[in-house]
């Protein structure tokens, strides 16, 4: 079965996902990292490696809360294409992420995908103030480290230290860092390359509905494509 594991022959690289915080969710309030194991073909179709509780539907937020607290969830790996999470993540929770590209010798990296392999079936308790996505994250990344990025004893571990140790202790670790903005962002962006004219203009647009378009048509060409650009 490990002889025929696409993952060890199709990974090309393997990078480290930080996503920014979700105040939807207590677990999240603080982000979340996950593993991205990349391939040459389309990015999307690389897979992530994704840690978490395993918490039923429409658990009671006061149990959900106690219970993340004291480790009485089961919690495990699963994998799956990234295209899931760039959709849960940007376009649903409106959440920016940041990847980190590893800088592995090959022996590495083949070392954390047959750790993978050896802990993808396993449970564990999940603590979500320091057992927990980050913390795992980190614990797989010090397969490669020459420092030791953890203190089994804290009391918490944010998400956020993995990524702050690299840039710290292991910066020969890092290859790249890519900035991949949600879609919120994007929209913002887009709205705010608008000028005040061009802003008034496409408000009118959206509250008649498209039907007044005489002020667009009387606008310059450059104004045209960037109001049409943003709709």
């Amino acid at each position: 079965k490990l002889n025929k594991w696409e993952y060890l022959k199709k990974t090309d690289s393997i990078s480290l996902i930080l996503v920014s915080g979700y105040v939807s969710n207590p677990a999240s309030t603080f982000g979340h990292s996950f593993i991205k194991l990349n391939t040459k073909e389309n990015d999307l179709f690389s897979s992530s490696v994704n840690y978490g509780a395993l918490v039923p539907d429409n658990e009671n937020m006061l149990l959900y809360i106690l219970k993340g607290l004291t480790g009485n969830y089961q919690s495990g790996y699963s994998d799956q294409y990234f295209y899931n999470q760039d959709l849960t993540y940007r376009d649903t929770e409106f959440r920016d992420m940041w990847e980190y590209e590893l800088n592995l010798t090959e022996e590495e990296k083949d070392f954390i995908l047959l750790h993978i392999w050896e802990i993808t079936a396993k449970k564990y308790d999940y603590y979500f103030l320091n057992k927990n996505c980050g913390f795992r994250v980190t614990e797989m990344l010090n397969l490669t480290t020459k420092k030791d990025m953890l203190d089994k004893n804290d009391l918490w571990f944010l998400p956020i230290e993995t990524f702050q140790d690299l840039e710290s202790f292991e910066k020969e670790k890092i290859k790249e860092v890519r900035f991949i903005p949600s879609n919120k962002r994007v929209f913002n962006a887009y709205f705010n390359e608008l000028n005040k004219e061009e802003k008034d203009i496409t408000k009118e647009l959206l509250k008649t509905k498209f039907e007044n378009k005489e002020k667009l048509n009387k606008m310059e060409e450059k104004s045209k494509i960037k109001i049409l650009d943003f709709l």
